[in-house]
């Protein structure tokens, strides 16, 4: 007996030095690095007493000399499983593993304000049970129902769900192989709100746990919302809350006594991931599924985490009744599905924006359904992109897209995103506009809306600004309006015209105009073409080039607005490729040349022939006069809101440039207009008074404190049916109206002739409004 108990002691001695590593060796049971580092105690990287005495009644002993060489905090979790499109986990990455309590939460304080369903929130819960909540939840017997239909009477939590159903924590004898991990991340404090990505920066533990600092995984996190989601290229990633469920089984699933059994265990887990991220203002949800085995509990149903009466809900939850979303897969039998397929180019990756009304992320290989565009709008004008998503894209697909019965091609991107430009001079109108998609250029079965705005409204991307300007705060604002100003300067932001640095543009200027029969919305000149996008460019008028003048358009062509573009059309650009100034007026421009054509009055010239064809058209003061006559003082103009409605260049409460209107404290104009698109304009003083244009001294320094309102002959707004002359928004007012001021007042300094066409309209006939 002592014989063979000394032959045992060194055959073990034997095996104890041969120095063969543990990892390579493959036992029946495929226990291996990661199955040895899961059953470690994470504080203090030792094996318990039951697990030790698990070990050296089931393991080779070659497996237990190398047992302290495990380093639990050294191993990355993803790499046995080769789950990489997770985001790292486990206690190499600082996470915090939650307690082996079902229906437990765990509240946690975000240290950052998470917006969800317009809601804002510094806090919340992790349960075990697969999702996140901002407020407790009840335990409900599965099916479960959301918004919850007995709301108020019944309590209706807030969460976001990565796979809410009944759920357990797996052990192997006394050993737990599930996992919940947790960890917040943030930026270091001076690169907050700092849009630069891959600075090379290494992570670093904050003193509370579960805490770091890595703008490399921010980084990343920002660059896959980017890649896969509309209308996000300035996003930038500042917090992360990473839960991840390791290794889940099914709630109701038997508890496992034999190691021989791991791999049975193994089939029916489950390992997903929740990541929630913002810039406070922003904020999206990643799903990440490695693998889903069991779709349901038993307290649901199911037979051996299958089937059931429901299985796993995905999806967010406002609370209070506020609405659910509802993912793929969701609540049904095939949810293993949300691990093989993905809404983004990565494989079991789901993608939602949730800080307001949630925005679905990514792509959908479904027939038909709802487009999501870059921006909700678009200007009137055309030109700019348009960046969609909906149907996953192949890069064979024949892209189109239908805006207002129009149909122009668009360009593949990605898998997730397709980019158009919308065709100069095509949509002339303003509001809601349908638009559709198109793979094949035929089917158009994946729909939005889009919202027009008239130029008028639409933000100033391309910003005019004169010497003075800089020099002298007080100086005369209106130089682009005169026309014997020489140093011009244009601004724009460089960053959003095109996304690739070296990027090229043009600066040319596009002429409006229009008659009884139809308009012309023409390239007309240029400024400068191919330089540098820098995002300013200031020049002497006296300095440019003749030959940037396009034929005789200076002829036909008094204003219009100025468009910065791409100098090479790139599709693979995600700029914007286009950007416009408001309506400007071109005397700067095409002074020398019809100086040089019309002689020295060409500014009284130009006046006249606008006096004599104005003159030869439908009388439109007539009806004005008689139907929309002006409120007499300013009170009774602010009172009347119904039938008008304050001048966006001049209000008291808004922009108060007043640059055809100098001296008016306020301005308004009808909100319905003549039959012949005839409008009310009226002004008031600083007394409270209508200001009269039979008031006006024939002096062009008089005109720097004295504008009266006028009638005009186009409404600011348009009207129906928007693409005929004199009803197109913003363009036909400013060519019918504005510009002719600008020629007759500030050109040829004979503003009389304007006032003639375009008496102020009296307050006789005037009824004020009442209530009831």
């Amino acid at each position: 007996m002592l014989l063979l108990c000394f032959l045992t002691a060194v055959f073990s001695f034997l095996q104890l030095t041969s120095g063969e590593l543990f990892w390579n060796v493959r036992d029946p049971f495929k226990m291996d690095l990661f199955t040895i580092e899961s059953r470690l105690n994470t504080t203090n990287s030792q094996l318990n007493d039951n697990s030790l005495n698990f070990y050296l009644s089931n393991n080779s002993i070659n497996v237990l000399a190398n047992l302290n060489a495990v380093q639990a905090g050294k191993i990355d979790r993803r790499a046995e499983e080769n789950w990489w499109n997770l985001y790292p986990f486990g206690e190499k990455f600082h996470d915090v593993d939650m307690s082996d309590q079902p229906w437990k939460d765990l509240q946690i304080d975000l240290d950052f304000y998470f917006p969800f369903y317009g809601f804002r929130f510094n806090y919340s819960f992790i349960y075990p049970e697969g999702f996140v909540a901002f407020s407790y939840p009840e335990y409900v017997q599965p099916p479960y129902t959301f918004p919850n239909p007995l709301w108020p009477l019944q309590h209706d939590p807030s969460f976001i769900a990565a796979f809410l159903s009944d759920q357990s924590f797996v052990h192997v004898g006394e050993t737990q192989i599930s996992h919940v991990w947790y960890r917040i991340v943030t930026r270091p404090q001076y690169r907050w709100k700092q849009a630069t990505l891959d600075t090379q920066e290494r992570a670093g533990l904050l003193t509370q746990p579960a805490r770091v600092e890595d703008p490399a995984l921010l980084d990343a996190i920002t660059r896959d919302i980017r890649e896969n989601m509309v209308g996000t290229i300035g996003y930038t990633a500042d917090y992360a809350l990473i839960v991840t469920w390791e290794r889940m089984g099914y709630g109701g699933q038997p508890k496992y006594l034999k190691l021989n059994e791991y791999d049975q265990i193994k089939k029916w887990q489950n390992t997903y991931q929740l990541v929630l991220t913002t810039d406070e203002h922003r904020s999206f949800v990643v799903f990440n599924y490695a693998n889903i085995n069991h779709t349901s509990s038993t307290s649901a149903g199911a037979f051996h985490g299958r089937g059931g009466r429901q299985s796993a809900i995905v999806g967010m939850n406002g609370g209070n009744g506020t609405g659910f979303y509802e993912f793929p897969y969701s609540a049904q039998g095939d949810s293993y599905k949300l691990a093989e397929f993905s809404s983004t180019q990565t494989k079991g990756r789901w993608l939602a924006r949730v800080d307001e009304a949630i925005v679905y992320g990514g792509c959908s290989n479904a027939s038909h359904g709802k487009l999501t565009t870059s921006d909700p709008w678009n200007g009137m004008i055309g030109g700019n992109s348009i960046n969609v998503s909906g149907p996953c894209f192949r890069p064979n697909d024949y892209i189109t897209m239908e805006i207002d019965e129009e149909i122009f091609d668009c360009a593949y991107i990605s898998m997730v995103k397709a980019r158009c430009i919308v065709p100069f001079n095509m949509i002339f109108k303003t509001g809601p506009v349908a638009i559709q998609i198109a793979q094949d250029g035929r089917s158009y079965s994946w729909h939005s809306s889009l919202y027009i705005h008239p130029p008028a409204l639409t933000r100033t991307e391309v910003r005019l600004l004169s010497h003075t300007d800089k020099i002298d705060p007080s100086a005369h604002k209106n130089h682009w309006h005169l026309s014997d100003i020489e140093n011009l300067t244009i601004t724009w932001t460089a960053a959003n015209i095109s996304s690739k640095a070296g990027s090229r543009v043009d600066i040319v200027l596009w002429g409006y105009r229009e008659d009884v029969i139809d308009r012309e919305f023409l390239e007309v000149g240029a400024i400068a073409r191919n330089i540098e996008n820098t995002g300013k460019f200031s020049f002497n008028q006296k300095m440019l080039s003749k030959s940037l003048i396009v034929g005789n358009l200076w002829k036909k062509f008094w204003g219009g607005a100025i468009q910065i573009r791409l100098s090479k059309d790139d599709q693979t650009d995600y700029g914007k490729y286009v950007m416009w100034s408001g309506a400007v007026p071109f005397g700067w421009y095409f002074r020398d040349t019809w100086k040089a054509n019309l002689g020295a009055n060409w500014a009284l010239k130009l006046c006249i022939e606008w006096y004599n064809y104005d003159g030869l058209r439908d009388n439109f003061l007539r009806d004005v006069y008689t139907n929309i006559p002006c409120p007499c003082t300013l009170s009774q103009a602010l009172n009347d809101f119904g039938r008008f409605t304050p001048l966006p260049t001049c209000e008291m409460m808004g922009d108060s440039s007043c640059i055809y209107t100098k001296g008016a404290q306020h301005c308004i104009v009808s909100t319905n207009s003549m039959p012949d698109s005839g409008t009310e304009m009226c002004c008031y003083d600083y007394n409270g008074w209508l200001m009269f244009s039979q008031d006006y001294e024939q002096s062009t320094d008089y005109l720097r404190y004295f504008s009266a309102g006028v009638p005009y002959r186009a409404n600011p707004w348009g009207g129906y049916v928007f693409k005929k002359p004199l009803y197109v928004p913003t363009w036909s007012n400013f060519y019918n109206d504005l510009l002719p001021y600008d020629v007759c007042c500030r050109w040829a300094g004979h503003c009389e002739f304007y006032y003639w066409r375009r008496a102020t309209s009296g307050c006789q006939n005037y009824e004020p409004a009442v209530i009831g």
